[in-house]
């Protein structure tokens, strides 16, 4: 009896997407391992910018903004209303520290593993996920060479996993979780199940501030699907106002709830916002962010001086990348009459942009793997044969970014 529930769960489509999600995974974080406990240290001058724990080479994993989310799952939130914002940890919103130390708390390990657990979880749930979107990508935007599509499933797989600042899934950050989130709000909004859809956009929302643009998807794919726009308006006030703004309330309901919490305890539940002018970033009008942007990002790339410093140099190119990448999905997604992935993109590059900042949008790009899932599906099999060769040289620059991250050079 045993034998044949084992054999029927062997049969199981979920159990089979699970069990590859979870060896492709578990391979390109060994590569990504053995990149830091062996090359690593053969090359000179390492510097830190992390922090001082006793973890062996896993130390080098805990990078800049890891150690935020390290003390505020191992002290909580801490704040100090000051006239001029300084830096502190309620910039740093909480899915991620609590999920740390729920799982500190269960289990007994420290909180840096249990961080490190999360994200290799999360990863592997990511691309589950992701081979749960593509048969619905195919059949609803490109049924063109369908059957070999479906057949090569596991070319989105390898795409995502060498979109070259992935590697960040690795590291004590919270984009693992992020976008774990984000794409289970879209794949049940996709299901037509709203409000678990909802539920999780709530807590991509908790997230990271970004985190709001799964709400913003799934109620453009709720309009898509419900044909609202083939309505009239006052069979839309009828049947569907109601619902969207439920949806849209309980789709920040994570973020929220941090509002209320810092209202409670601090006194300010914009905190979180007012606070990020201490990292660079500003609440000017739109056309002075733009003149901040191109000042600290665009415009080095005239300064011959600017060269000289490949850090610097490297983190603006990949900041650059990212926006041109994003660009190009908004327009590849009209191009396509896929309205609600082209409004989605067009607010994940506005949320930095009304900031005057795009640092780390090299990371935030991975919210868009939507997008680039949609974009493989919308090619026909002749193209597919350059991913072969495409796929190993961004894998490569994934690794150097790694390599330059692990030295504590390359922030986000």
């Amino acid at each position: 009896m045993f034998l044949k529930y084992f054999e029927k769960i062997k049969s199981n489509v979920n159990f089979q997407q699970f069990s590859l999600a979870f060896l492709i995974v578990s391979v390109w974080q060994l590569c990504l391992q053995l990149v830091n406990q062996f090359i690593l240290p053969l090359i000179n001058s390492t510097s830190f910018n992390g922090l001082s724990l006793n973890v062996g080479l896993f130390s080098r994993w805990f990078r800049w903004d890891s150690a935020w989310y390290y003390y505020i799952a191992k002290t909580g939130y801490h704040y100090i209303n000051t006239v001029k914002p300084t830096q502190q940890t309620v910039v740093f919103l909480p899915t991620f520290p609590l999920i740390d130390r729920l799982i500190h708390f269960l289990t007994g390990l420290s909180y840096m593993f249990s961080g490190l657990l999360i994200n290799y979880l999360f990863t592997i749930g990511i691309i589950f996920i992701i081979l749960k979107i593509w048969p619905l990508f195919i059949n609803k935007y490109s049924k063109i060479d369908s059957k070999y599509k479906l057949k090569n499933y596991y070319l989105p797989i390898l795409l995502t996993l060498s979109i070259p600042t992935i590697f960040v899934f690795v590291s004590f950050y919270s984009d693992a979780t992020l976008v774990f989130f984000i794409l289970l709000a879209l794949y049940l909004a996709f299901k037509k199940k709203y409000l678990l859809a909802a539920l999780s956009a709530g807590v991509a929302s908790a997230t990271i501030i970004t985190g709001v643009v799964a709400v913003i998807g799934l109620i453009f794919i709720y309009i898509e699907q419900e044909e609202i726009f083939k309505l009239n308006f006052l069979n839309i006030l009828k049947k569907h106002l109601l619902k969207l703004i439920s949806l849209g309330l309980l789709g920040i309901w994570g973020l929220i709830g941090y509002m209320i919490y810092l209202q409670l305890k601090f006194k300010s539940f914009l905190a979180f916002y007012t606070d990020e002018k201490a990292w660079g970033r500003s609440n000017n009008n739109l056309l002075n962010n733009f003149k901040n942007i191109w000042q600290q990002s665009f415009s080095n790339f005239f300064n011959p001086n600017f060269f000289g410093s490949h850090a610097i140099y490297l983190i603006n190119l990949t900041d650059m990348v990212a926006v041109l990448a994003i660009i190009f999905i908004i327009i590849w997604s009209i191009k396509y009459k896929n309205w609600w992935l082209s409004i989605y993109s067009f607010v994940a590059l506005a949320l930095p942009i009304s900031t005057g900042s795009i640092a780390s949008i090299n990371r935030y790009f991975l919210i868009l793997i939507p997008g680039v899932v949609f974009f493989l599906a919308t090619l026909n099999k002749k193209v597919y044969r350059y991913l072969y060769f495409l796929l190993p040289i961004l894998f490569i620059l994934e690794i150097i970014l790694a390599i330059y991250f692990l030295k504590g050079i390359y922030v986000f």
